[in-house]
């Protein structure tokens, strides 16, 4: 049963309750603890979505941590620094310790900037203007010149330039 509604709200993440109850042949109040209990989701801006609480964020950086490991494993042991929001999923103790105990250093967000990290002002900027005005054939391409930008950066470049 979870399994249908998830696949009909998947098709189409702006289905109505009654959508799914047609669908899948059940009936509104099993759809509902489908959606809400089973699935994690409510509406949000008129589309099902999963629902970010500490639990959540925490099992999401556990799986980053995992995927990291498989994928960049040279990587991990020079260190991994997270900027996180001041949201309240990320300051959530739960967060912060699961965050320690898979070896991230924290960045804080400026408190006096919700919306913008400092990365959008000191990283970006700088990694755009030498990628400025090439073509890539693939999106493979594009990867390779971000990390050879990051891989000539010195160690210090990114602790100097968020302070």
């Amino acid at each position: 049963m979870v399994k249908k509604v998830e696949a009909v709200i998947l098709d189409n993440r702006r289905s109505t309750m009654e959508r799914v109850v047609v669908e899948t042949g059940l009936n509104y109040r099993t759809v509902w603890k489908i959606i809400h209990a089973e699935l994690h989701m409510n509406k949000v801006s008129a589309r099902w979505g999963k629902t970010l609480n500490r639990n959540y964020y925490c099992n999401l950086l556990e799986k980053q941590c995992d995927a990291l490991k498989q994928k960049r494993c040279g990587m991990i042991s020079k260190g991994i620094c997270l900027l996180a929001d001041n949201t309240p999923v990320h300051t959530a103790q739960a967060s912060v310790v699961t965050t320690h105990r898979l070896g991230y250093e924290l960045l804080q967000h400026p408190p006096y900037s919700p919306d913008l990290a400092p990365s959008e002002f000191i990283l970006f900027p700088g990694m755009k203007k030498p990628l400025r005005g090439q073509q890539f054939d693939d999106r493979e391409d594009v990867i390779f010149k971000v990390e050879q930008w990051f891989s000539s950066k010195v160690e210090n470049f990114y602790k100097e330039g968020l302070k």
